[in-house]
């Protein structure tokens, strides 16, 4: 991402040369352009100085033509930039709350299997223990109820508009395996902390 500093600088870089050439036109019409004239005036508008003076007005109207130009084309430059940073941040924001959106559904999904459908499943066990067949439905099946849930908007805003559904999958997965990991860790930490207490 674009440092702020570096954008504030190109954007006030153009707008310096715009004010330099602004008052350089000024300077220029209110002390150079009356005394030209005069001077025109005096030699009749006919003769050499009169030619020499024409030729003079007309090269100044052509170089304040072409710094006009230039400022202009610097000051859009600028705000092209300044355009293109403020889309970048809107963006890197939108896939940020994306993240946060999607963790917060998989988190959730995972608590509630966790409460009902790991539990239900351990008590009809034998051993108490859940087959790796087992572990892959629930699994199967907190993937399905979290793309049920999330909307299109937060999938778009992390792979895009033309994800394919292996890769909506893959990263939907990627959230449950990552939630289950958190709840467990978590729930490591609040046996161990009863344990220390008692």
């Amino acid at each position: 991402m674009v440092k702020v500093a570096e954008v504030l600088n190109k954007i006030v870089r153009p707008f310096q040369a715009c004010i330099v050439g602004c008052l350089m036109t000024s300077i220029f019409f209110l002390t150079v352009m009356p005394v030209l004239a005069q001077t025109a005036e005096e030699g009749g508008g006919g003769g050499f100085k009169g030619q020499l003076m024409v030729i003079i007005l007309a090269v100044i109207g052509f170089a304040s033509e072409a710094i006009l130009r230039f400022v202009s084309k610097q000051v859009n430059k600028g705000f092209d930039l300044l355009n293109k940073t403020a889309q970048e941040k809107i963006e890197n924001t939108a896939v940020e709350s994306a993240v946060i959106r999607l963790s917060n559904f998989g988190r959730m999904i995972v608590l509630n299997t966790w409460r009902t459908t790991v539990k239900e499943a351990k008590l009809a066990a034998k051993d108490g223990k859940i087959t790796k067949i087992e572990k892959k439905a629930i699994k199967d099946g907190a993937v399905a109820e979290l793309k049920s849930i999330t909307p299109r908007a937060v999938l778009d805003a992390l792979l895009g508009r033309n994800a394919g559904e292996d890769r909506v999958t893959a990263l939907l997965g990627a959230t449950v395996e990552a939630a289950l990991h958190d709840v467990k860790e978590e729930s490591k930490a609040v046996k161990n902390s009863t344990v220390k207490n008692s």
